[in-house]
């Protein structure tokens, strides 16, 4: 072989050599960097729940203060105070386990006014909120047993009003339905008179042509006599019986 050939094909393979290890390398490179944008992008979407969480979180957190900010300001208390004492509430936890005992009690999925939500809440609240000397937040019972069995009286005489509505409108459906039903009776003694009705007059008639030919038979036995005395005379009685024959195979 030429030994220029032979020079160029071992510099060939050298290439080749090199080449196929700069592949190797290269890919090795590419796998590491896949990986590290794999972790990168999980590392990204777990950054992005945890801020959508923390946003929630914020935002029901704010809903509550402003709940019950809602609820106070009626009592004439600084909402500023209010938000003050709730944020030094929600640290030590109270507030969460206010509402994970409402979700386990199924209270936040049912709907309620505002005002229903901000006096669930200050029920909830009487067993975890601490007594603010300097804020003015200390609770009355007695006036928000009062406030809460004024709403509930209001409530029960809503929902009698409601009741005796609803018995109203089903008391005039079943006065419908026995008119109906008196109309229904009614009408069947009708039918069942014009029913007798019919009956007697059928019969009545049918007395009337059974009478009618008892008559006829009889007058026609009478004709049948006399057209057989007239026919014999005064016969002996086997002529009189032998003419009865023969006047009935004529009269056939």
């Amino acid at each position: 072989m030429d030994p220029i050939l032979e020079q160029q094909a071992a510099v060939i393979n050298q290439l080749r050599a090199e080449l196929k290890e700069t592949s190797t390398k290269l890919e090795a490179q590419l796998n590491e960097s896949r990986l590290e944008c794999t972790a990168y992008m999980q590392m990204r979407e777990k950054d992005k729940r945890s801020k959508s969480l923390l946003r929630d979180e914020e935002t029901r957190t704010q809903q509550l203060i402003d709940y019950i900010g809602i609820m106070w300001n009626y009592q004439e208390v600084p909402p500023e105070k209010i938000r003050a004492a709730l944020l030094d509430v929600f640290s030590d936890g109270h507030l969460l386990k206010i509402l994970d005992q409402m979700k386990e009690w199924g209270i936040l999925e049912e709907k309620h006014n505002t005002t229903d939500v901000c006096g669930i809440f200050l029920t909830a609240l009487i067993h975890y909120f601490p007594i603010y000397s300097d804020t003015g937040l200390e609770l009355s019972v007695e006036k928000y047993n009062d406030y809460t069995k004024n709403i509930y009286e209001e409530r029960l005489e809503m929902d009698k009003k409601a009741a005796d509505a609803e018995i109203e409108e089903l008391t005039k459906k079943l006065s419908r339905e026995e008119n109906r039903t008196q109309t229904a009776n009614s009408n069947y003694k009708k039918l069942l008179a014009k029913i007798e009705n019919q009956k007697s007059a059928h019969k009545l008639a049918m007395q009337q042509k059974d009478d009618e030919i008892a008559r006829l038979r009889k007058e026609n036995n009478s004709l049948f006599e006399d057209l057989v005395r007239a026919r014999t005379g005064n016969s002996k009685q086997e002529e009189v019986t032998e003419s009865k024959k023969l006047l009935k195979e004529d009269l056939k």
